[in-house]
């Protein structure tokens, strides 16, 4: 039985997403098995350093995202529930 080779992305896609950047590159992706891979490559420290920087900043808003998603979707089923008692307690 032959062993399967595991996915690499080839080195001139990466070389030409460098070329391309204009200063660098964070790519992640997922492999066959699901697994995560990072790849990333930058002409000078200080475009690794800002890219750095905003990935994390990037991925600090998606995550609060994602939460204040989740909290309204969780509110809402929660109010749904206790809006028709409060319409009949209105004062008008």
């Amino acid at each position: 039985m032959k062993e399967k080779k595991p996915f690499v992305l080839p080195d001139s896609f990466l070389k030409q997403l460098k070329e391309f950047s204009g200063g660098g590159f964070v790519l992640i992706i997922f492999d066959e098995d699901g697994n995560i891979k990072v790849y990333e490559e930058a002409d000078t420290s200080k475009d690794h350093l800002a890219l750095s920087h905003f990935g994390a900043d990037y991925f600090e808003c998606l995550m609060q995202n994602n939460k204040n998603c989740t909290q309204n979707h969780f509110f809402e089923e929660v109010d749904d529930g206790e809006d028709e008692e409060e319409e009949d307690h209105e004062i008008t």
